[in-house]
């Protein structure tokens, strides 16, 4: 069974960890990082999208953590939890603007400490393009197993996405995947479930649904204490994203075939399954 965090003390290391686009499992707790309505989900040109064509405006993206998250994440908590959750925030906005040419996200903040702590723009308000961050204690989606859900709609004709948001589950947020030498390395971004939620439910954002790809950042599964990053296909695909939608020229230089060499599926199963691996380890799917 996987710990919460006390102070840098939580893990999910001891048990499978399955990401559903994103959900995480624990031994035998099922926990969702979200559950997105894949009705409309489809793989159009290549890119598996939450409904056809839909897509965020070029250009820069405000990401804002709000007053909101702040007075959530302050309470209660260490200020180790607060560089946990912000550097990891950083990291995976920093990570997604290296691989989108025609996208930027400016990770800012409403709250003045915070963004001269953290060297982090501040903003008064939320513009219709920006995608505002809040936390919560409460059970998301009617399950209290999801760990953070993205708010989406887009526009009918232009099928630009619009009035976004990310909402993270607190406790969950608060956690890391493995307890490492150092606490130093212990609460580095790539450590951290945020970095993980933050990418994933970012994706969402832009439109990308969940897929059946096992290794990619937009699947449902991560192999205990094992953190999961974006990987070739997931760079891939971001490119493939900016060249579609925005015209942009292609920068992915990897072995494009070997990519395409894996079937691209949506992913739409939220049934959890149990079987023994080689590693006589749980193994999740949903």
């Amino acid at each position: 069974m996987g710990k919460k965090r006390d102070g840098i003390k939580g893990i999910l290391k001891m048990a499978g960890i399955a990401i559903i686009g994103a959900a995480i499992g624990i031994g035998g707790m099922n926990l969702t990082l979200d559950l997105v309505d894949h009705h409309h989900a489809s793989v159009a040109d290549g890119l598996p999208l939450l409904a056809n064509g839909v897509h965020l405006k070029e250009g820069e993206h405000n990401v804002v953590i709000t007053e909101q998250f702040d007075e959530m994440l302050h309470f209660g908590t260490t200020e180790e939890d607060e560089f946990l959750v912000v550097n990891a925030f950083k990291e995976a906005y920093t990570t997604l603007n290296n691989y989108n040419s025609k996208v930027n996200f400016n990770l800012c903040t409403q709250d003045e400490n915070l963004a001269e702590k953290y060297d982090i723009p501040k903003v008064d308000s939320i513009g219709k393009q920006d995608i505002p961050l809040y936390m919560t204690t409460e059970v998301l989606d009617n399950n209290k197993n999801v760990m953070a859900h993205t708010n989406w709609h887009y526009e009918l004709f232009s099928h630009e996405l619009k009035d976004l948001s990310i909402t993270f589950r607190k406790n969950y947020l608060l956690m890391v995947w493995d307890e490492l030498d150092t606490i130093e390395e212990t609460l580095s971004a790539h450590n951290a479930a945020a970095y993980t939620t933050a990418v994933h439910e970012s994706m969402h954002a832009m439109g990308f649904a969940h897929i059946d790809d096992r290794a990619s950042i937009m699947n449902t599964y991560v192999k205990p204490g094992t953190p999961k990053d974006v990987t070739e296909y997931d760079i891939y695909l971001l490119d493939k994203y900016n060249v579609q939608f925005y015209g942009a020229e292609p920068t992915y230089t990897g072995n494009i075939q070997e990519v395409l060499s894996a079937p691209l599926t949506v992913s739409t199963d939220y049934t959890v399954t149990y079987s023994d691996n080689k590693n006589n380890e749980p193994e999740q799917t949903m």
